[in-house]
């Protein structure tokens, strides 16, 4: 009886295995050519030797500080002539020294644009990273912190054209 229930349990793993195994598959294949926005965004980020965004650990005055990225979002792709630009924002958050009531910790958001080859083309600082959506092709400020599921559809969400 333990024979058959050790053997049943087993084959019930090889066969969860396999099924795991081809649906792993299957999405590489599916999805491998296009690599994901947010891997490649996270990827210019550390490679930009951009000081602001770049996150890092320090040591001052024998207190141990560290800057890194807590949110990245991707907004989508605008138009600017015949240039195409991925828009993202990223929030860093700056540690406090441990023990510390003086220096809380402190966030940072920014806008980031990049080229057609991932690479930072521009980047500004913003207070409301997670207000910021792209819709029917421009840069918005929405004043709720849920965009609307369908831009083209009419919404009672305040929005505000950002200049281009």
């Amino acid at each position: 009886m333990r024979l058959l229930i050790l053997a049943t349990l087993t084959l019930s793993i090889s066969i969860l295995s396999a099924e795991q195994r081809s649906a792993q598959s299957w999405a590489v294949k599916a999805f491998s050519p296009y690599p994901s926005p947010i891997a490649k965004i996270s990827q210019a980020l550390l490679t930009s030797k951009i000081e602001e965004l770049t996150p890092k650990v320090s040591i001052d005055d024998g207190q141990t500080h560290s800057y890194h990225l807590s949110t990245l979002r991707y907004l989508g792709t605008l138009k600017r002539g015949q240039e195409k630009f991925t828009v993202a924002t990223a929030t860093y958050i700056q540690s406090s020294p441990e023990n510390s009531k003086k220096n809380p910790p402190t966030s940072h958001g920014f806008l980031i644009y990049l080229d057609s080859e991932h690479r930072i083309k521009s980047y500004s600082r913003t207070k409301i990273p997670d207000q910021l959506h792209i819709i029917n092709g421009k840069l918005h400020r929405v004043e709720k912190n849920t965009p609307p599921s369908n831009p083209s559809t009419p919404h009672n969400t305040p929005t505000k054209q950002i200049p281009s």
